[in-house]
This record gives structure tokens, C-alpha cells and sequence, in this order.
């Protein structure tokens, strides 16, 4: 492996080397909404064969993956939920943080859809050589500065991948958004794009530090008199999400006692982050990524010992298909082909990182977004308890994406083990006491365990989380 591309893969993972048992139930979460606000249902199923608005993308899949070019909603949360979504820039001393959250319904009207420009996170003599007309830009689902709905919502913090901006995956942060979360996203200037660019970067963290000033920032905003966020989150909830070395970041702040449940994209394990992990978490990842090399998800799954958990292996999905990088420049095969073609300077290591997903060979990124759409909201919402029972987690959801899944494994609760009591009495001879599984063991002292339910198979989603 060359020292570019394993450069690469330490970078995502938070790292820079290239020189010459039992787990328990989610605890301590409030099972009930606040009065004030009930966030939206989950959706009833849909029909696999049902009409809707929501398809996966316009990309055409490679033959190889035997995959259709859209399809209508089929998953409960693959397609946007019931919030419009608004978005603002706010500010730290020293760097923005974007935010994606429920608008007012209607608010909207008349409003065009918010864009972003990558020559915003360039250094300025690199975007100075990129005409004014040139397609460096992304529409998102978002628009700009609407007035928030009512809340309060769950909170969830983003971190972006290595050589990246804040903005990123603004087609799942917003998404997410849709689902009645407030998302924050900041700038992590010293490993962003920029930085890169120009050979400036440093690592003194993975990101943690500025995801929990995000925090501090938005419970600021929160008491804001007048402010456009006032009241409006609920801080008894947070949750956050990651891509690449962004995942690195999650997986630490999830040691933070106030951060419950997590999802990563296209990141290290917690095994291969060397952090220990106490909080529910899913990771869905790409076979076809070269960056971060997933290995044997399940293996990685099964070694966890904290719950709800989940999988989620994407069959054909590069390391930037959790992000928008591979639709800009698109017609040019993504983001940095186009840059090379505007004459930007693009560092060979940028070049491995900024090609991984956008090749002819993988899945086209819109494609693999229904899946990690409806993986992530389901996950957060059972983590929170805004479900009751899991919803989008069962052989349903997984035959909605059958074509493109790898693999999938999601466990509510830890599998029980059978009670086991002391035989009493003498025995004969010199035989020792022996354990025997509870065959009369009264009623009342056994455990109860709530079956699966009819359609989900034992050992993938095994029943609701019991308090």
C-alpha cells in the first residue's frame, strides 16, 4: 500500500503515520416527550410497490450491482420527514458552525432552496483562480434563515470528515432535520479542507473539542431572549453523527455523559479507535471503500457489548457516498477531477480521498443515501425512545434495499441467558454441586422477556427495549 493512500486511511481514522461483556439497556433517558412538543410519528409502512415523491437519485448504478436507478420510498425513514427544513450559519470565537433544523411548515414559500459553494473552504488564492460561473456549488434541501417550529428537539452533532467543511453531508444532516432534530455542524478548521490544501494542518483533536463547543454554543442560543432558537431545544437529548476521522470524533464525545447514542459513517471501530464504548451505536460503511476498510462489519458488531447496536454494509458505496462531494462536478466524475480541471492545486493524498466513492465502479452516492437516511434516523429515535418499538430496523426495511445491501445486524437488547440456580441438599459421594437450568423456579422469579415480534427474526431485531 502506498504512503498516500495509507496516509489516507490513518488520517480518517484519526491517526498520521507515513514517514519514509454485559452490556446494558439505554439508562438515564427520558421515556416521554416534553409536554410542549410531540415529535412526529413514526410512518406507517409503506408498500415496496407504492408510489412516492422521494427517489434515491438520479445516478445511473454500475452493471455490476444490478441495481435500478430510482425506486419509490419503501423504508419508514429512507424518505425526508415531516419538517421543513431551515438552516442558519452561526458563529464560535473562532470558526462557523451550520445548523440544520424543523422549520414552521409553509415558511418556505417563495424561497429558493439554500446552496453552498466549495470555494468557501479554499484558500483564497485557489478560489481566486475558479471563474465566478464555474459548478462548485450544491443545492441542499434546506433553506436559508427560516423561523424554527415549536420544539424542543433533540439535538445532534455532525462532525465532517478529514480535509473536509462543515457542510459536507448536508443531504443527511438535513434529512435528519426533516425528522425533528436540531443538527450542528462546525468547522473543524485545522483538519479542513483548507488546511490540507495549503499544508497547514495539525491534529490537537479529532474534533471532540469543537463539537463540545458547538454544544456550549447552542444551549447559549437556547436561552437566547428573542433569539431564533429559544426554547426550542431539548438538551436532554443529544445524540452525534460522524464521517471518516468525524466518526472518530463521535466515538469520543460519546464518553461525555450528557452525549447518548451515536452513529458513524465510514469510520474506525471503536476497537480501532482504542475508545471505550458505553453508549448505543450503529456504524454503516461501504464495501467499496479504500479509505476506511470496514473488514468484517458483523465481526465488529458482535464484539460490542452495548445496546441498542447496529450495522449497516453497503454493497458497492465508497468512502464519500455519505457525503454531497461526488454530485458536485458530477458530469466530471466529482469534486476533485473538477478542481484539477478549474487549475486548483490538489495535493496526491486529496486526490486517493477525493476520488473514493465517485469512481464509475461504485454505487453513485444518492443511491447508497436512502439507506444510511433511514438507518440513522431509526437508530436515534429508538436510542432516544421516541419509538417505543423499533421502526425501520426490521426485514422489512432490509428487503427495501435488498439489492444493495451487504449486510445488516441491529439488536435492541442483549440476548438473555437462561437463570441458573444451586441444586440444595447432600448429594452421594463425592460428586461436586452442580448448577441446573431454573425448570421450578416460581413464577414470579422469573424474569419476563418480551417475544420478538411476529415478522422480525430472533437475533437481529429482538424486541423493544425494556426499562
Amino acid at each position: 500500500m502506498s504512503c498516500v493512500r495509507t496516509g489516507a486511511m490513518l488520517l480518517a481514522m484519526g491517526f498520521w503515520a507515513c514517514g519514509g461483556g454485559t452490556g446494558t439497556v439505554v439508562a438515564d433517558i427520558p421515556l416521554d416527550t416534553p409536554d410542549a412538543f410531540d415529535l412526529p410519528d413514526a410512518p406507517a409502512d409503506v408498500p415496496a410497490d407504492a408510489p412516492g415523491d422521494n427517489a434515491p437519485g438520479d445516478g445511473v448504478a454500475p452493471d455490476s450491482l444490478d441495481v435500478p436507478d430510482a425506486r419509490p420510498t419503501c423504508a419508514p425513514y429512507e424518505g425526508f420527514g415531516p419538517f421543513v427544513v431551515g438552516v442558519r450559519t452561526l458563529s464560535l470565537s473562532d470558526r462557523k458552525v451550520e445548523v440544520w433544523y424543523p422549520a414552521v411548515a409553509g415558511s418556505e414559500a417563495g424561497k429558493a432552496r439554500d446552496r453552498y459553494d466549495i470555494r468557501e473552504w479554499l484558500p483564497p488564492a485557489e478560489a481566486a483562480k475558479i471563474a465566478a460561473d464555474a459548478p462548485t456549488f450544491f443545492e441542499t434541501e434546506a433553506y436559508r434563515d427560516l423561523p424554527v417550529a415549536a420544539g424542543p428537539f433533540p439535538v445532534a452533532l455532525f462532525s465532517h470528515g478529514v480535509a473536509s467543511f462543515r457542510d459536507q453531508s448536508s443531504a443527511l444532516t438535513s434529512h435528519l432535520a426533516s425528522w425533528g432534530f436540531v443538527v450542528a455542524a462546525p468547522d473543524h478548521l485545522e483538519r479542513g479542507l483548507a488546511a490540507f490544501v495549503d499544508g497547514t494542518f495539525t491534529f490537537d483533536s479529532l474534533g471532540e473539542v469543537d463539537l463540545r463547543n458547538t454544544l456550549d454554543l447552542m444551549r447559549a442560543q437556547a436561552v437566547a431572549a428573542a433569539g431564533p432558537f429559544e426554547g426550542r431545544m431539548d438538551f436532554t437529548r443529544i445524540v452525534a453523527t460522524g464521517h471518516s476521522m468525524g466518526a472518530a470524533a463521535v466515538l469520543k464525545i460519546l464518553e461525555d455523559a450528557d452525549v447518548l447514542a451515536g452513529v458513524t459513517w465510514a469510520g474506525a471501530s471503536p476497537a480501532q479507535a482504542g475508545t471505550p464504548l458505553t453508549k448505543p451505536l450503529t456504524q454503516i460503511s461501504g464495501t467499496h471503500d479504500q479509505i476506511v476498510v470496514a473488514g468484517d462489519a458483523r465481526a465488529t458488531f458482535e464484539s460490542i457489548d452495548t445496546w441498542p447496536k447496529g450495522f449497516v454494509s453497503i454493497l458497492g458505496a465508497g468512502h464519500l457516498a455519505f457525503t454531497d462531494l461526488c454530485l458536485i462536478g458530477g458530469d466530471v466524475g466529482g469534486v476533485v477531477p473538477l478542481a484539477l480541471s478549474l487549475g486548483v492545486t490538489v495535493p496526491d493524498f486529496l486526490v486517493t480521498l477525493g476520488s473514493d466513492g465517485c469512481r464509475p465502479d461504485d454505487l453513485p452516492a444518492a443511491q447508497a443515501w436512502p439507506m444510511i437516511r433511514n438507518y440513522t434516523v431509526a437508530h436515534l429515535r429508538l436510542a432516544l425512545h421516541i419509538d417505543a418499538t423499533p421502526v425501520g430496523l426490521d426485514d422489512a426495511a432490509k428487503a427495501c434495499f435488498a439489492a444493495r445491501l451487504n449486510d445488516v445486524g441491529y439488536e435492541v437488547v442483549a440476548p438473555v441467558a437462561p437463570d441458573i440456580v444451586e441444586v440444595a441438599g447432600d448429594l452421594p459421594g463425592d460428586v461436586p454441586s452442580v448448577d441446573v437450568p431454573a425448570d421450578d423456579v416460581p413464577a414470579d422469579d422469573v424474569p419476563v422477556v418480551e417475544s420478538p415480534a411476529d415478522d422480525v427474526p430472533v437475533g437481529e431485531v429482538q424486541g423493544p427495549d425494556a426499562e
